[in-house]
């Protein structure tokens, strides 16, 4: 697999491993999507999006995400890591 092929996989990896972090989060807090895209003030269809890893939310919108579940960013992206690239 060249480097860019990896690259691509990685990101879709990772927005998927977000995606689920969100999911079980918002889960957890006993929060709805509608819920959540009010406190986001976007749509659910965005978030249904994000949760199945199909969008890359900006730096911006990550921070939204974890005001809205009542954490902190490093709390919200702790489980989520990047392995080193041979």
């Amino acid at each position: 697999m060249d480097r860019q092929a990896h690259l691509e996989k990685e990101q879709s990896e990772y927005l998927k491993a977000l995606g689920l972090q969100i999911v079980k989060l918002r889960k957890k807090k006993k929060m709805s999507r509608v819920t959540l895209a009010e406190s986001l003030q976007t749509h659910t269809q965005y978030i249904l999006d994000v949760e199945a890893g199909r969008k890359n939310p900006s730096i911006y919108v990550v921070a939204r995400f974890a005001r809205a579940l009542d954490m902190s960013m490093p709390e919200l992206l702790k489980s989520l890591s990047l392995k080193p690239i041979d």
